[in-house]
């Protein structure tokens, strides 16, 4: 039994380096569930805060089967999320005198983020799930998945900050993180503001939650930052075991020479 486990093991459970591999792209799937689990349930763009309990349902019963697959996929993005959070504190624990409060508000906060997904989808599927219910039920739970899903960004400023910042004050030969990518996580992070103080406020304009102040532009530029930090990270990795194999060459060839 021993010996058939010791095979399993080595057959099947990945490598420390292929782990964090998986995890870095991890933000192909996470991508592919956000963009399609928007996309199905017809929310490019987003139905207007300004609409009727009537004209929300009637939306709702028109487009119930892509609510239901829109749902699953934005839970789905959870996971994912988490994963490649997890992957950017990977990297940041390089970064020498990185003070421990920035990688740990990182880390938290990208947790946190991760359930946004989570709490949007669940909240998404409830909504859809009895639509014979009063009307202004279901209106009140599309509400509460917007406002989740848009104005609930106050993590994400926090984690994108934690990172431009842990990128600014590394000063090392070869950092892991070019600084213009410091520069554009700060911007995102700024971006993130607005939705999460006004969205609560109006019901039409660039501040709604369809506007292109609160929707649009964080998500154009959340997107370009994740396709960038993804392709950093990798070349992160990449430097990272380059740098790894060279100290254990060093190291042998120490022990060789005692």
């Amino acid at each position: 039994m021993d010996e058939f486990l010791g095979q399993l093991e080595r057959s099947c459970v990945p490598s420390p380096q292929a782990f964090q591999y998986a995890c870095v792209y991890s933000a192909i799937p996470l991508a592919i569930c956000l963009f399609v689990g928007l996309l199905a349930p017809g929310f490019l763009p987003p139905p207007p805060p300004s609409w009727s309990a009537e004209q929300t349902v009637n939306y709702y019963r028109d487009h119930e089967k892509g609510i239901q697959a829109g749902a699953a996929l934005l839970v789905c993005c959870s996971f994912f999320y988490l994963a490649f959070t997890v992957a950017i504190s990977n990297q940041l624990q390089r970064i020498p005198n990185l003070h421990y409060t920035a990688k740990a508000l990182q880390l938290v906060a990208g947790g946190i983020s991760s359930t946004t997904f989570l709490w949007a989808g669940l909240i998404l599927a409830l909504a859809d799930y009895r639509l014979e219910r009063n009307i202004e039920t279901t209106q009140l739970l599309n509400d509460l998945f917007w406002f989740f899903l848009v104005m609930g960004t106050p993590h994400l400023v926090a984690q994108y900050f934690a990172f431009g910042y842990s990128i600014f004050v590394d000063n090392s030969p070869k950092p892991q993180f070019p600084k213009a990518m410091g520069i554009l996580n700060m911007i995102t992070s700024v971006l993130f503001l607005p939705p999460a103080v006004a969205v609560h406020i109006v019901k039409t304009g660039p501040m709604a939650w369809d506007g292109a102040v609160s929707f649009w532009l964080p998500l154009v530029v959340w997107a370009i930052q994740m396709v960038l930090d993804f392709f950093f990270l990798v070349r992160g990795m990449s430097l990272s075991a380059e740098r790894d194999t060279s100290v254990e060459v060093a190291i042998v060839g120490t022990c060789s020479r005692d």
